[in-house]
């Protein structure tokens, strides 16, 4: 039922409404491997946005990066939350 309204829902909303969020700052956290969400994807919103965009690229995660990579994941929101969005290093790194 979930997904249902998911499709339902985002058949109904057009990309433009919700692709840049308004002003606020964005953390994308992609996995390099992601094949329903491709990183293209996400750099393609920093060259958008610029500097708005913190963009951390996880290798070896796909679109369930939290599950397959949950360290970068937690290193990278932990960076966002705590140096601000324009401080950004890449977890490990």
């Amino acid at each position: 039922m979930v997904h249902l309204a998911y499709l339902a829902t985002s058949q109904r909303t057009q990309v433009e409404d919700w692709w840049t969020a308004g002003t606020a700052w964005l953390l994308v956290i992609q996995g390099l491997d992601d094949e329903a969400a491709p990183p293209a994807n996400g750099h393609a919103l920093r060259e958008q946005l610029g500097e708005r965009v913190c963009l951390v690229d996880i290798p070896r995660a796909g679109h369930f990066l939290v599950l397959e990579q949950p360290n970068a994941v937690i290193e990278a929101v932990n960076n966002f939350i705590h140096r601000g969005p324009t401080e950004q290093k890449q977890p490990g790194g």
